[in-house]
C-alpha cells in the first residue's frame, strides 16, 4: 500500500461524511484512511462507525481530547503507506488528487512535500482560487510572507516525516507552518498547479479562533527561520507588515477579525 491518509477529527458531524466521500471516491483506490477521533462529543463517532462498516479501507482510532498534534502523530505512527496524504473532515478533494500527487512524488525523489492549488470558500457561498508557486525557492519565499499551503491537501514522504520528528507540540496551532520549514531541510517543496482541494472556511476553524496567537507566534517563527539562514536574510523585507500587525492591540485585532468574518458569512465569531 503506497498511501496512508491521516485525518484527525473533532466534532465534525456537520461536514464529515461529505469530506470522507470525496476521499473514498478517489480514482486511485489503494490506500488506507486512518481517522483519529479526538474525543468528539457530537455524532462524529456514530458517523465514523457507519462509514467504516461500509468500506474496509477506513481505520478508526480514538483518543481522549488531546488536540490535533497528538491526533496527527498517532495517525502517522499507525500508518503503513510510503506516502502520508493529509485530509480534514471539513474539506473536499478532487477525485484525481491522490493519483496525481502519487505520480509526481514517484517521479521527483528530491521532493519531500507536495501541495497543490485549491479553492477557498466562505459560508456565504463566495470564494477564491489560491494558486501556489511550483518550485522550492518560490514556495519558501511565499511561505515567509504568508502560509497559503492548505494543510489537508499535502502529500508527504512518511519516512522523511518520521525522521523530521513529526508534528511539534511546541508549535501547536502553527504545527503545519513550522513543519513546512523543517521538512525543507530534508528536501524540496513542490506544488501541483491545479486545484485539487476545497478548503471550507467556517467559524470553528483554527484559523478563525486562534488568529491572534498565530499572528504573534508566526512572527517569532519567521525570525528564527531568517536567523538560522534557512532562507536568504534579505527576505527580512517581508516581515515589517507582520511586525506591525503583531503590535496591534488585541481588541483592535478582534474587531477587525469580526468585521471580516461577518462580511464572509462567518457570523458566529
Amino acid at each position: 500500500m503506497e498511501i496512508s491518509v491521516v485525518m484527525p477529527v473533532w466534532n465534525m458531524a456537520w461536514s464529515l461524511e461529505s469530506s470522507i466521500n470525496t476521499i473514498l471516491d478517489q480514482t486511485y483506490r489503494d490506500f488506507e484512511l486512518i481517522v483519529v477521533d479526538d474525543g468528539s462529543t457530537d455524532q462524529t463517532p456514530q458517523i465514523l462507525a457507519r462509514l467504516a462498516s461500509l468500506d474496509s479501507r477506513i481505520r478508526l482510532l480514538h483518543q481522549s481530547n488531546s488536540g490535533i498534534v497528538a491526533a496527527l502523530n498517532l495517525g502517522i505512527r499507525q500508518a503503513t503507506g510510503k506516502y502520508i496524504a493529509r485530509a480534514d473532515g471539513d474539506d473536499l478533494y478532487e477525485p484525481e488528487r491522490f493519483d496525481l500527487q502519487r505520480r509526481y512524488l514517484d517521479s521527483h525523489p528530491a521532493v519531500v512535500l507536495l501541495c497543490c492549488d485549491y479553492h477557498l470558500t466562505y459560508p456565504d457561498g463566495t470564494g477564491r482560487l489560491i494558486t501556489l508557486p511550483a518550485g522550492h525557492i518560490d514556495i519558501l519565499r511565499r511561505l515567509l510572507r504568508r502560509n497559503e499551503i492548505m494543510h489537508s491537501s499535502v502529500m508527504l514522504r512518511r519516512q522523511i516525516l518520521i525522521d523530521a520528528g513529526g508534528y511539534s507540540e511546541q508549535w501547536r496551532h502553527l504545527e503545519d507552518y513550522e513543519l513546512w520549514f523543517r521538512l525543507a531541510r530534508y528536501g524540496e517543496l513542490a506544488s501541483i498547479q491545479k486545484p485539487l482541494a476545497q478548503y471550507r472556511l467556517h467559524a470553528g476553524g483554527v484559523s478563525q479562533t486562534m488568529e491572534i496567537y498565530q499572528i504573534r507566534r508566526s512572527l517569532l517563527l519567521r525570525f528564527q527561520i531568517l536567523l538560522t539562514r534557512q532562507v536568504p536574510f534579505s527576505w527580512i523585507c517581508y516581515l515589517p507588515s507582520h511586525l506591525a500587525k503583531a503590535m496591534l492591540p488585541v481588541t483592535l485585532l478582534k474587531f477587525l477579525r469580526r468585521v471580516t468574518a461577518q462580511s464572509k458569512g462567518i457570523d458566529r465569531l
